[in-house]
């Protein structure tokens, strides 16, 4: 009986990190479109709640000035009455941990059309755990190439990013 126990003690311990990584990546798709519910809206307040700004804080970023920025931009958008805007997530890659964090990559497909013209972008979103999967905040990594990303992800050791481009190519409004 004793041997039964151990085998099945061995058995959850090896299943463990694999259900662990499925957690973390659920509790990553959870927050993501959290994150997208917030855009939508154009709100900035719950927006900046999900997102990843320890870096920009590192560059000498005030939260007010983010916050600021952040409802400029938002009130562009208004201005720009944007229609038929679709925002979906992809599958998240699996979390990968480095430098005391947990990180994932999100995909995403964002279509609007803005004065009559089609826009459409398929980036991904960067995530960022600092409680091991529990929660996460986002970057949005449409400008990041394996150069940069360093900013986010410090100990990233380089490798294929995931796609990323606008149609038509340029930026969106």
């Amino acid at each position: 009986m004793s041997h039964c126990r151990i085998l099945c003690a061995i058995t959850f311990l090896g299943a463990a990190p694999v259900a662990l990584a499925a957690d973390s990546a659920a509790n990553a798709l959870h927050d993501a479109k959290s994150l997208t519910e917030c855009m939508k809206h154009l709100d900035a307040d719950c927006t900046l709640k999900w997102m990843y700004t320890k870096p920009l804080l590192d560059q000498g970023f005030e939260p007010g000035e983010l916050r600021a920025e952040l409802n400029v931009t938002f009130e562009n958008i208004r201005l720009a009455h944007p229609e038929a805007q679709q925002f979906d997530l992809g599958k998240p890659t699996e979390p990968f941990a480095g430098d005391g964090r947990q990180y994932i990559f999100i995909p995403y497909q964002e279509t609007m059309t803005v004065k009559g013209q089609r826009y459409s972008q398929t980036a991904y979103f960067i995530g960022v755990s600092e409680n091991a999967g529990a929660s996460w905040k986002f970057v949005d990594g449409i400008g990041f190439s394996e150069r940069n990303i360093r900013t986010v992800i410090p100990s990233y050791a380089g490798g294929p990013l995931p796609p990323r481009a606008t149609d038509p190519p340029s930026r969106l409004p």
